[in-house]
């Protein structure tokens, strides 16, 4: 016997004895005692409290605190445990029950599209007890069909249609489409669930904000049958005192466009479904994975303030909407209010987990503004990079039910706490399933983003008339930073060997600085390149920058020259399909060594002197060996598939 069949038979069997106990019950005892087993439900199944906090999350972040999610979520449980309740106990329904317990408002709607001889289909979703609002239908208007899907446990299945048999109900298979005719024909009610789709006939309609797979039959059969719709839902008042709600559907389209008018009358299904659903959301079913087939993505970058994580961030949000994604991305720098806050927060963290942190991180560690940017975001994924972000990342994933990503070393927080770490060679990965090995730092540059780049730059006045065919050296001058200082004789050396490059192979020049690069640096430059008619363009960064200056140098060189202090500025250099020198020009540490070596082993760029440089150039350009770009992204990319 299966694991499904011995679960079905118990469940069956418990099922059984819970609907003689609830038949010697008052109603008002078995739906307090259901909501006290979901109570109980919300702390022990956590998976399904996970996906109903996330979709409840994801459709009243914007105007509802995380308490208060929390709360709706709790209420859906409760609410979710007396209709199961109610189910088990349903033999004890009848017309009598009815009268006591259930109130039907906009019962004259029924009579009056019956009277249209077409058949009346009730366009309902999954909010309060429907099974009750089945019941209550079928005992008062006879023959009334249910559009129902198979459900894997049999015996379970069998005496639910034997509860829902008794009433006057008649359940119909999604696929019988022949039945669902004829009970048109004979001017029936047809009751169909229209919130929750997974068939290939099935279209993503928007539905809160996102595209969701939505059934189409409703609308469809109203259409080619001129059946009268009808939205009908149930929603409780207090114990098992409840409403059935009924409203025409008076502004359904059947202008003669099928398919225009179907996509017109889903939207129009669906924001009705958003109305109702938000004024009882405590009573919808949200365990539901309702936007699992989606292919819209929230992704939700944490800054640290630093630029070069910011843009690695970037440019792994760039790599999930190359996967086929319609990426939403918001970037939000976190602020620490002090160092002392960040510290404790590490202690908290991890004596109580990423849960009880939330509400800790917002109140005392991080600003005020920043508190309310994260708390009113939702994401499907979180990026962080750098290791002052990797705590919070984790804590507003979890917050989220978000996939945590994080690059770089996380510092002291567990690598298998994320779903992917980002870790470049140079820094010892370890191995493991949620590690992505990179060769240098995700960076923005492909093909598209550099003809852009050389696009924008080319049609501004910096560069125009630009003869975009000629061969050009590249120039990017970084600067000093907290381990390496950017020495003047090494750069002189490099402005006459790039000087006698270009006169002896003719090629322009075109060069900019970085915000780090050192005034007497800057003066060099000036005084070696801006009146030398080879010089094309020379962008001194601290006195007019222009952002799209490294792309486009980068889009319209032959061979690009690098100073060697920036991973960044060498990964984009590597990245560019284009030859890459990297010329010494300072003491550099054994990291950026290792990561100097690794890219020169593999090909990807030529580490010389700067006295060498002419003759680099040349050779490359005599021998034309094959340039090789970096995979970084294809090796992310083969890690996001399984993840995202």
């Amino acid at each position: 016997m299966s694991k499904n069949s011995i679960l079905d038979y118990l469940a069956y069997e418990l099922a059984r004895i819970a609907a003689l106990v609830f038949l010697a019950l008052p109603a008002e005892i078995y739906v307090w005692l259901g909501k006290i087993f979901g109570f109980f439900m919300f702390y022990i199944d956590a998976k399904h409290k996970n996906i109903a906090y996330r979709n409840i999350r994801f459709v009243f972040h914007e105007e509802k605190a995380s308490c208060e999610i929390k709360r709706i979520t709790k209420q859906a449980f409760e609410n979710f445990g007396q209709n199961l309740f109610e189910i088990l106990a349903l033999k004890k329904v009848d017309k009598k029950y009815i009268e006591k317990y259930i109130r039907i408002e906009g019962r004259h709607f029924i009579d009056e599209a019956l009277s249209h001889k077409k058949g009346l289909i009730f366009v309902t979703l999954h909010l309060g007890n429907w099974e009750i609002s089945n019941a209550a239908c079928g005992l008062f208007y006879q023959p009334y069909n249910v559009i129902v899907k198979e459900q894997k446990h049999g015996r379970l299945n069998s005496l639910l249609d034997s509860y829902r048999k008794s009433f006057g109900v008649n359940t119909v298979g999604v696929n019988s489409l022949k039945d669902i005719i004829r009970a048109l024909e004979n001017n029936e009610i047809v009751s169909i669930a229209s919130d929750h789709g997974a068939g290939e006939s099935d279209a993503f309609i928007e539905f809160f904000g996102r595209k969701a797979l939505m059934p189409q039959g409703a609308v469809r059969l109203a259409a080619k049958f001129k059946a009268s719709l009808i939205f009908a839902y149930i929603v409780r008042i207090s114990g098992p005192h409840q409403k059935i709600v009924l409203e025409p559907f008076s502004s359904f389209v059947d202008t003669g466009d099928k398919e225009k008018d179907l996509e017109v009358n889903l939207r129009e299904i669906n924001k009705k479904f958003e109305t109702y659903i938000r004024q009882y959301p405590e009573q919808y079913l949200w365990s539901y994975k309702r936007w699992k087939h989606s292919k819209e993505r929230s992704v939700l970058i944490l800054s640290d303030g630093k630029v070069g994580h910011l843009r690695q961030s970037q440019a792994l949000a760039k790599i999930i909407s190359g996967l086929g994604f319609n990426s939403g991305i918001k970037t939000i720098e976190i602020k620490f209010k002090s160092k002392i806050s960040r510290f404790f927060l590490w202690i908290y963290f991890y004596i109580f987990g990423a849960e009880k942190s939330y509400s800790l991180m917002l109140k005392y560690i991080i600003d005020k503004d920043c508190c309310g940017q994260v708390e009113r975001s939702f994401a499907d994924i979180v990026i962080s990079c750098g290791a002052s972000g990797a705590l919070i990342n984790l804590i507003v994933s979890c917050q989220n039910k978000a996939k945590a990503i994080h690059i770089l070393r996380p510092g002291l927080v567990s690598l298998n706490k994320f779903n992917l770490v980002v870790i470049p060679r140079h820094d010892h990965p370890p191995y493991g399933n949620n590690i992505a090995v990179t060769e240098g730092a995700l960076n923005l540059i492909d093909e598209t983003y550099l003809n852009n780049e050389s696009e924008k730059l080319s049609s501004s006045s910096s560069l125009a008339g630009y003869a975009l065919s000629k061969r050009s050296i590249g120039l990017l001058i970084g600067g000093d930073t907290k381990n390496f200082h950017l020495g003047k004789e090494a750069i002189s050396k490099a402005i006459k060997e790039i000087k006698h490059a270009c006169e002896k192979l003719g090629m322009d020049i075109l060069a900019t600085t970085s915000r780090r690069t050192p005034r007497e640096v800057e003066s060099l430059l000036k005084d070696g390149l801006k009146s030398d008619a080879d010089c094309k363009l020379l962008v001194i960064a601290n006195e007019k920058n222009i952002p799209e200056a490294v792309g486009a140098i980068l889009g319209l060189s032959s061979v690009i020259l690098v100073t060697p202090e920036s991973i960044s500025m060498v990964s984009e250099a590597a990245n560019s399909g284009k030859y890459v020198v990297v010329f010494e020009c300072g003491s550099i540490g054994a990291r950026h060594r290792k990561f100097l070596d690794n890219l020169e082993a593999g090909g990807y760029i030529y580490v010389v002197r700067p006295e060498g440089l002419s003759d680099k150039i040349k050779e490359l350009l005599d021998k034309k060996p094959a340039v090789k770009a970096l995979k970084d992204r294809d090796i992310v990319a083969d890690k996001l598939k399984k993840i995202v």
